[in-house]
């Protein structure tokens, strides 16, 4: 089945520092939404220990898979310098990506779980090779880490808040 121009990508990143393997994981979730079917797929979650330079060179990696109308970081602390090195990458490699920065003060309890409309609804699927992701979904809010759920919920948050390109015709 051909994506067409019914669908786009985004992507969002709850990143952490790494400085240890028992602290915070970092995130990056990538959707494909379909605006015909209101459906969105969960193409990539990579939840792991990552310092902010390699997340950085994951997230480049993905620009140049992946064409997003937009992608989500966290900016709640050191991460805003993180953004500025991000684009500076970016632009070396000859793209672009419009980032969407996001400081998370509303109670990530209620974002997160604003998620299940989504999933009962069918308009948010998994795949099964995205075991880390689905495991903190389920034990949420009990788990230890909820980085995977935390990236998801904003990468939904900029897929929902942009508006498909609707193409008009005259006769």
């Amino acid at each position: 089945q051909s994506i067409g121009s019914d669908a786009e990508f985004y992507g969002a990143c709850d990143p952490s520092m790494a400085k240890s393997k028992k602290g915070d994981y970092t995130a990056i979730v990538i959707l494909l939404r379909n605006y015909r079917t209101k459906v969105n797929y969960v193409i990539a979650a990579d939840i792991m220990h990552l310092a902010p330079n390699a997340t950085i060179e994951k997230i480049t990696e993905y620009t140049k898979i992946y064409k997003f109308e937009e992608f989500a970081i966290e900016i709640n602390n050191f991460q805003q310098l993180m953004v500025e090195d991000l684009e500076r990458r970016i632009t070396q490699y000859g793209r672009r990506l419009s980032i969407y920065e996001i400081n998370s003060s509303a109670n990530k309890r209620s974002r997160i779980t604003s998620l299940e409309t989504y999933i009962k609804q069918g308009l948010l699927r998994f795949s099964r090779k995205h075991g880390t992701l689905l495991s903190q979904l389920t034990q949420f809010p009990l788990a230890k880490n909820d980085d995977g759920p935390d990236a998801l919920e904003m990468a939904m948050q900029v897929a929902e808040r942009r508006q498909p390109k609707l193409v008009s015709f005259e006769f």
